[in-house]
């Protein structure tokens, strides 16, 4: 494969300067000579359109780039009348790629378009003619933010943080996109930024595509960070503020003759806190079937087999498909499944995009019918809060028509004679081989009279009794989801006490710490009813302190807390130290089962 590519005239917004050397010229003469002179078959046209991103403050510039693959206009396209948006700059890059004989071509047009007004601007389809074909793009939307910094504050400033949200006003538990947005004009060692959000849980921060921007008459590379969060209670909350440390150039700072920074200086930047309205969800008209959902979501259902015996399972596959903490999703109990038998469903999240926001949740559960009078599977229900309705919404699958055959028994049947009548013994007819009892010397004890026949008769007895016990056990079980989650946590303790030691041992101190916390969210998540992904430190004074939990065990869930926070920016700790912290770990999960649930 041979490859070629030329850009000419960007303004700084489109990347840096290029430079090609004498002899890259002569190479990009010779291939272009190269692909004048073969013959190749030239594959149809097409014209793309895309935005560098489609979320922007007012006052940055965004990058919309036009792409004719295999097609060149005759001039330099036109843009149609943008309501919103001024157009600051156009530049063109172009590129040729010769592969098995194969040529094709690119052609990019750079424009940079800076908005003026906050709102929702539709970029509408663009249509260019190339060789008499029409090319069109699809339309674009860009989504302008207030912003929340003005180009007169940018203005001497080679790195700033900016804070954006999207909403003002929330639900509990539906989830908010944050941007953590990093500006900086040269910088180094970034770490990610530290979001303070007291009564929301957070998601993972995770990098976004890296842009440039100009604000003013200073251009800016733009390192997105995204996350989300979610409320755990309602009232007026506030997000942020946002913390993140780098490095950046000393004023005056020297430089080596490649041009590198000699001097370097640490900062922390800062955001402001911003104000978030957390309205509690509706108390009147819930559904019987909603527990918890927020989000707005469809749903599939499918059964099978439908043609069984009492006893029998049945296979419910539900899938839940939509936008909202999928994670979090869980099955409820159906009201009107009284004549079955339910057990807890296996579940896998297919995630749409990187947090799990959307997407789909695939759901699998087992039911038992209970009685041979039952002639249908009722409807499965799954109900959720619709925060943009702001309103309950309850999904139904359709009713699955049952055959429920009796288990199957098999009777003793009497023994008939040809002419249907019942067989009659005739005495007289017995012929005796002994005349007295006596043991046989060559057949030895009767059976019955053998100690392992004897134990071999018990077996089948107690095997009945045990898998009787074991099921009446399940079905305790399946009727107290509190005892099942219980015993859940207990078995998650035990499991991640020993990850706690093996991660000891191997020094993986920031799975060590993450550990920590996931076992501390688990056991306060059971005692509490909450669930495991809503505990915090901020629950150690909303829940704890009113149930006269000892000051010890407080002062301890604070302190691992807070080591567990800190852990991160902490250096690799020693396998000593570690191990060090086992000990108080497992006294404070065994003080916490003391809390009354």
């Amino acid at each position: 494969m041979i490859k070629t590519e030329k850009s000419s005239g960007p303004p700084p917004l489109f990347g840096g300067a290029f430079c090609f050397s004498r002899s890259r010229w002569r190479a990009g003469l010779v291939a272009a000579l190269f692909f004048s002179s073969i013959r190749f078959l030239a594959a149809a046209g097409s014209l793309t359109a895309t935005l560098d991103r489609d979320t922007v403050p007012v006052g940055e510039s965004v990058t919309l780039t036009l792409t004719f693959q295999d097609a060149k206009p005759p001039a330099t396209p036109s843009l149609p009348q943008l309501n919103g948006l001024t157009v600051a700059g156009v530049g063109t890059s172009s590129e040729v790629v010769l592969l098995n004989g194969q040529m094709s071509s690119k052609l990019s047009y750079n424009y940079a378009l800076t908005p003026t007004q906050p709102g929702e601007i539709t970029i509408p389809a663009m249509r260019v003619r190339v060789d008499g074909q029409d090319l069109t793009t699809a339309p674009l939307k860009l989504k302008v933010l207030n912003s929340g910094t003005t180009p007169a504050e940018a203005v001497n400033k080679s790195a700033f943080l900016k804070l954006v949200i999207a909403k003002k006003e929330i639900f509990v538990g539906e989830p908010l996109i944050v941007d953590m947005n990093l500006y900086v004009a040269e910088g180094r060692e970034a770490h990610v930024p530290q979001l303070a959000s007291a009564g929301f849980t957070v998601g993972p921060v995770q990098q976004q595509g890296q842009t440039r921007t100009r604000i003013g008459n200073q251009v800016f590379n733009v390192v997105p960070f995204r996350t989300y969060v979610s409320a755990v209670r309602s009232g007026p909350l506030s997000v942020g503020p946002a913390t993140m440390q780098l490095s950046i150039p000393k004023s005056n700072a020297r430089r080596t003759i490649f041009g590198d920074i000699v001097d370097w200086q640490p900062i922390t930047l800062s955001t402001e806190a911003q104000a978030i309205t957390v309205l509690p969800l509706p108390r009147t008209n819930v559904p019987p079937t909603f527990n918890g959902a927020v989000g707005s979501f469809s749903m599939n259902v499918t059964v099978g087999p439908t043609n069984v015996a009492v006893g029998d399972p049945i296979t419910l596959k539900a899938a839940i498909a939509g936008q909202g903490i999928l994670d979090s999703l869980t099955l409820p109990p159906q009201p009107s499944w009284t004549d079955f038998n339910v057990y807890p469903p296996n579940s896998k999240v297919e995630g749409a995009d990187a947090f799990g926001l959307s997407g789909t949740k695939r759901f699998e559960q087992v039911v038992i019918p209970l009685k041979r009078e039952i002639t249908a599977l009722p409807p499965f229900q799954f109900s959720y809060f619709d925060p943009n309705m702001r309103t309950y919404k309850t999904l139904s699958g359709p009713a699955v028509p049952l055959i429920v055959r009796p288990t199957a028994a098999l009777g003793s049947l009497p023994a008939v004679n040809p002419a249907g009548q019942q067989a009659i013994t005739n005495n007289d007819e017995i012929v005796h081989i002994k005349p007295y009892l006596a043991l046989s010397p060559v057949a030895g004890a009767p059976l019955v009279q053998r100690p392992w026949f004897v134990a071999a008769q018990v077996l089948p007895v107690l095997t009945w009794v045990s898998l009787l016990v074991m099921r009446r056990r399940n079905e305790a079980l399946a009727r107290n989801p509190r005892l099942r989650r219980q015993r859940e946590v207990s078995r998650k303790v035990t499991e991640g006490l020993a990850e706690l030691r093996n991660q000891a041992a191997a020094r993986e101190s920031d799975a060590f710490f993450a550990t920590v916390f996931r076992l501390l969210q688990e056991r306060l998540g059971e005692r509490l009813d909450l669930p495991a992904s809503a505990i915090t430190e901020a629950v150690i004074d909303e829940h704890l302190r009113s149930r006269n939990v000892p000051d010890q065990t407080l002062t301890a869930l604070h302190e691992l807390f807070q080591v567990c926070n800190l852990a991160r920016y902490a250096p690799q700790r020693s396998s000593h130290e570690l191990a060090s912290f086992i000990p108080k770990v497992e006294a404070t999960l065994n003080g916490l089962q003391n809390i009354t649930a």
